[in-house]
């Protein structure tokens, strides 16, 4: 059955109001009518059947059955930095990171950056991604929207860190005392935040791991293949929820 986030605002009591481009969305593309029903997903990790009982130029109206948790969101909030690369390689990084639990995503330019995004476009390309992961929530089942981030330099990345253990992945030629996901993890099982950096097609260069060091990150590799980059996002991500205890 098709999912659809809600928020707060469009409740009213056991009634769903919605318009716009939800309305478009639900009467258009979907092409429902009056007795068709959704699963409408809640921000306080519930969800409800709504059943559309009216439908109009501006509004529609649907009727909530009673909430129901759901628990599908990680006990760790892992937000991945990832590098931009190209085209649907970001697409595809964002997809499957989202569908893996990420909670948050922060695109990042560094020196080995390809693509470059101009100012006037940036807020429109954090826009195409932030729809992206919402499509990718929805269709995992997940009941939380993982946010896109404004793209940063890497630099800025690194003062933005919270508490929490920081991994930063890279090949093994390139940080040479670089340990596993399970090995740097090891004393951080309880941990409630994690970040992971991902870098670009040709991965982080040397000064970029030194800075990295500098502000406490742990060099990680993934053995002696040389992955692509979104190939790399996905497989550190599912390793350190893996090892974190969100995927047994």
């Amino acid at each position: 059955m098709r999912r659809l986030f809600i928020s707060d605002e469009e409740v009213r009591g056991d009634r769903l109001l919605l318009g716009g481009t939800r309305l478009h969305y639900l009467c258009n593309v979907l092409r429902m009518g009056p007795g068709d029903s959704f699963i409408a997903v809640r921000a306080n990790a519930t969800q409800q059947l709504a059943t559309l009982i009216g439908v109009g130029d501006k509004e529609l109206t649907a009727s909530l059955s009673a909430p129901e948790p759901v628990n599908t969101e990680p006990r760790v909030e892992l937000t991945l930095f990832q590098a931009i690369i190209k085209g649907k390689a970001m697409t595809l990084a964002i997809q499957k990171c989202v569908e893996l639990g990420v909670t948050a995503i922060a695109p990042l330019f560094t020196e080995r950056t390809v693509v470059r995004i101009k100012d006037a476009d940036r807020t429109k390309k954090q826009r195409r991604w932030q729809q992206i992961a919402e499509e990718a929530a929805r269709q995992s089942e997940r009941v939380r929207v993982p946010e896109v981030l404004a793209a940063v330099d890497f630099e800025q990345a690194l003062f933005s860190l919270n508490a929490g253990p920081a991994l930063l992945f890279a090949e093994r030629h390139v940080a040479a005392s670089s340990m596993s996901v399970g090995e740097a993890l090891a004393g951080h099982k309880d941990a409630e935040r994690v970040a992971v950096f991902v870098g670009p097609e040709g991965g982080f260069n040397n000064h970029e791991i030194d800075l990295a060091a500098e502000h406490g990150l742990t060099p990680i590799t993934l053995g002696p293949r040389v992955l692509r980059a979104e190939t790399a996002a996905i497989v550190a991500c599912a390793l350190v929820l893996y090892e974190l205890g969100d995927m047994q």
